[in-house]
């Protein structure tokens, strides 16, 4: 009987074992997630001097003019500049050559991924140019007010073209020589532009120029109260071939659609063009290699304009 409480005691000890052990093997340990932070954003550089050259990639903001020179200067890949403002204060421009964004690499050789978004630029000779700039892109920026160009799209010191990039919503008014004028432009797209002449009924310079580029597509454009709406090829041009035009409106314009020489292989489709001289103007021998379809208008040179 003296070994009851023995084995009474072993019972009692092997149970607390147990259930401790079944404890453990319940217990599943919380491990906390860890917070991640986002990296921190560097704010826009702000830059408020006209003539500053940018040099670093980066992105700034330009509140600057009147300007006496040019506006900004960017001589680097990987810049963007949002939400700007840049003006000469001058009406017919100050200077022969300035020029309000200047893009370009002086050392020679392309520079890529420039991005102009939500600004304006007004009243310098050239509102923006881009020298063999590639990649890039320039959306919701207001350009001209008296500027000879509004956005001049030539290569570079060493033939580099400007290629690869994409113009979308920009508002290009009162340029006397071209709203675009793309003197080496290739692959690009142009989508939703607004181009006008100084005030209604103007006839003067040309919305979208074209003089000497291939493969590039031009949509959604309008352009009205210029000499000439949209126009691939003219004087001086080396050729301008493969490019299509679809679902552009030219209005109020001496001429809507022009193909000068030696443009040539080009497309054009569903565009809408009326109340104008001439809506229609191909000038290559029965449109060349040139391909209309399902166009609007009422007056056109030839009978293959279709």
């Amino acid at each position: 009987m003296k070994s009851y409480p023995f084995f009474a005691l072993c019972f009692m000890l092997i149970v607390v074992g147990v259930l401790s052990c079944g404890r453990l093997w319940m217990y599943t340990p919380t491990v906390m997630a860890q917070v991640k932070t986002p990296a921190k954003q560097n704010p826009p550089t702000s830059i408020t001097t006209c003539g500053t050259v940018i040099t670093t990639p980066g992105t700034y903001t330009v509140r600057a003019g009147p300007c006496d020179g040019n506006g900004v200067v960017i001589n680097s890949s990987d810049v963007t500049i949002e939400d700007f403002g840049l003006d000469t204060g001058c009406i017919g421009g100050c200077g022969p050559t300035q020029t309000g964004i200047l893009v370009f690499d002086p050392a020679g050789g392309p520079i890529t991924n420039v991005r102009l978004l939500s600004g304006s630029v007004e009243d310098f000779t050239i509102a923006v140019s881009f020298a063999g700039v590639q990649e890039s892109q320039v959306t919701g920026v207001f350009m001209g007010n008296f500027s000879t160009t509004c956005l001049l799209l030539n290569a570079d010191t060493d033939g580099d073209p400007s290629q690869d990039d994409v113009f979308t919503s920009n508002t290009l008014t009162a340029c006397s020589g071209a709203d675009i004028a793309g003197n080496s432009i290739n692959n690009s797209t142009f989508i939703g532009s607004q181009c006008y002449g100084t005030n209604a009924g103007d006839t003067l310079g040309v919305g979208i120029q074209i003089l000497s580029g291939n493969g590039n597509t031009l949509t959604g454009n309008t352009c009205s109260g210029l000499a000439v709406g949209i126009e691939l090829g003219g004087t001086g041009s080396t050729g301008a071939t493969g490019n299509l035009l679809i679902g552009n409106t030219t209005t109020s314009n001496a001429t809507g659609i022009l193909v000068a020489s030696p443009a040539n292989g080009n497309t054009f489709r569903e565009n809408y063009s009326i109340n104008q001289v001439l809506d229609m103007d191909d000038e290559n021998a029965k449109c060349g290699t040139d391909i209309w379809r399902r166009d609007v208008f009422y007056s056109a040179s030839q009978s293959c304009i279709h």
